[in-house]
């Protein structure tokens, strides 16, 4: 029980939350796109209007997915990717690190 109060184990508690929840969020949004999409490839017949992002949407960087939108989904790939270094699309501002910097960038594009 000693373990259980020990701060080494909150620590881990926390960093292994810190990072499973966004991964989570991440996975069960991708899969719920994915099947919004195969449905709707389904359903769709010749004369169907595809929804996909407009091609003149201009892309930016902070849109980490490339789904035409800056929200959940980037920021829960950013956070994964926190204090990774080298190339990685995570690092918005190109400054070799996945930091706080970035993250304030996201939210400067969030979509509305």
């Amino acid at each position: 029980m000693k373990f259980l109060k020990s701060k080494g184990f909150l620590v881990a508690v926390t960093v292994f939350l810190l990072i499973s929840i966004p991964l989570t969020t991440y996975v069960v949004l991708n899969t719920a796109e994915s099947s919004k999409e195969t449905k709707a490839a389904t359903v769709c017949e010749k004369d169907c209007v595809d929804k996909q992002t407009p091609s003149n949407t201009e892309a930016v960087k902070e849109d980490i997915n490339q789904d035409g939108l800056v929200n959940s989904a980037d920021l829960s790939i950013l956070l994964v990717n926190k204090g990774k270094t080298g190339a990685n699309s995570a690092d918005l501002n190109g400054d070799g690190v996945v930091n706080d910097s970035d993250v304030s960038l996201l939210i400067s594009k969030w979509s509305k």
